[in-house]
């Protein structure tokens, strides 16, 4: 029984409604931290984009608690 507490609990959602801000903001990231020294403005736009999905990523995860029991 405590094991099931923190191991979490999968309810059958899909993966993107979960982990779909988390992919988004990888793929997002990346580039901009590959671009960061060439172009300056497009690395800023990307990582702004990417710490937008980040956020959304841990507000689904946190604060609304997905996953977790009524």
């Amino acid at each position: 029984m405590l094991t099931d507490l923190l191991a979490g609990f999968d309810f059958g959602y899909t993966w993107p409604w979960t982990y779909g801000h988390l992919l988004i903001a990888i793929v997002l990231g990346l580039p901009a931290f590959a671009v960061r020294k060439r172009i300056r403005w497009g690395a800023g736009i990307l990582f702004l984009l990417a710490a937008w999905a980040l956020g959304g990523f841990l507000v689904v995860q946190f604060v609304f608690g997905f996953n977790r029991v009524m």
